[in-house]
């Protein structure tokens, strides 16, 4: 069975899933992320589009699972924030 994990957003509200699927969407809004830095860097409007290659998203979800899961380790190892077995992540948007 995977762990859960446990996301407390700024607004008070608690969502509780399994470690795999935080870490997916953690690899979502990174490429999310850097997708807009690009544009911004390329002068794109994203604005102007209303497309995206989702094959490409879930390429990079898919390569940069493992990588993502050592970073999320080694955050919550150096938070020490596991507590009865359920990883509770405080404050994430």
């Amino acid at each position: 069975m995977n762990e859960q994990i446990v996301v407390n957003t700024k607004n008070g509200t608690e969502h509780t899933m399994e470690k795999d699927t935080y870490i997916r969407w953690l690899c979502l809004m990174e490429i999310i992320q850097l997708t807009e830095e690009k544009a911004e860097y390329l002068k794109i409007d994203l604005d102007k589009y209303d497309w995206i290659k989702p094959i490409d998203f879930k390429k990079y979800i898919i390569a940069r699972f493992k990588g993502m899961e050592v970073d999320l380790e080694a955050e919550m190892s150096s938070r020490k924030i596991k507590t009865n077995n359920i990883h509770r992540i405080p404050e994430y948007h």
